[in-house]
């Protein structure tokens, strides 16, 4: 079911055996595996069903180095989250994405390319994309003259899912699921740990006139995008002073925005 946390009188002592923090890309992956399953799931949504500015003031940051555009543009605060505005291009990481570069401090990632190529076919099937390998030459599709390049360059093309809006492929499903909770303008404001420091046991919540309400699961997800994460373990920090996670300094760290610079006026 989809509700407002406008309208909840009152908050049900229910524990969740998962709680997803967005509703955004990685969440609506989650949630086509979990409909109608055994579990019971509660999901949290910052936005309503329409963008808002109230809602996407809260994206607002103050930049003391440098300018940081992406911390507005092309982020949506909405049940679907960005995913009802983007173009939907996909492209899939490669091996030389995930190794260690010896001259870059901390490079690499924590996991293989092996590990994330295994679901590469299931991420296809879930955008709806043209069902091809990326790397198959367009020109045989397509019926084109072929392409010649460099032996030293591969050719390959990004894919553009046809349904971009992907709410849209769940909103019914959701709306008539027994075992998912929906609940739209729930902003989160601070993840509660147990005394132990080692679990987290709620999660707080907020609308912007500040009603409150706390809300428990057996686990949790955060599933609000690289930016909003990072906030809000920061933005957590009754317990642990530095934040969720940030013991070592880097909840928030390596960051990157998308590059842009002037090149020519025309």
């Amino acid at each position: 079911m989809i509700r407002d946390f406008n309208d909840l009188q009152g908050c049900a002592e229910t524990v969740y055996d998962i709680c997803i923090v967005g509703t955004g890309a990685a969440s609506l992956a989650m949630l086509s595996q979990l409909l109608d399953t055994e579990f019971t799931i509660l999901v949290l949504e910052a936005g309503g069903e329409h963008i808002t500015e109230k809602n996407q003031d809260q994206y607002k940051t103050i930049n003391k180095v440098h300018p940081f555009p992406g911390a507005l543009d092309g982020r949506f605060r909405v049940f679907g989250g960005s995913t009802t505005k983007w173009g939907a291009q996909s492209l899939p990481l490669e091996k030389i994405d995930f190794i260690e570069r010896d001259w870059i401090n901390n490079s690499g990632w924590p996991i293989s390319y092996n590990e994330v190529f295994t679901f590469y076919s299931k991420v296809d099937s879930f955008l709806q994309l043209y069902p091809v390998e990326y790397a198959e030459d367009i020109s045989t599709i397509n019926q084109l003259p072929k392409l010649q390049a460099n032996t030293n360059i591969s050719l390959k093309f990004s894919k553009w899912s046809a349904k971009p809006d992907l709410r849209e492929s769940f909103r019914e499903q959701l709306i008539k699921s027994e075992n998912v909770t929906l609940i739209q303008n729930a902003n989160v404001v601070n993840i509660n740990l147990f005394a132990s420091g080692d679990r987290v046991e709620s999660l707080t919540c907020v609308n912007l006139e500040k009603k409150e309400f706390k809300f428990s699961a057996k686990r949790f997800v955060l599933a609000c995008g690289g930016i909003e994460n990072a906030r809000l373990l920061l933005a957590s920090n009754n317990q642990m002073s530095n934040g969720i996670g940030n013991q070592n300094g880097m909840v928030g760290r390596y960051l990157q925005d998308h590059p842009n610079a002037h090149i020519a006026t025309l």
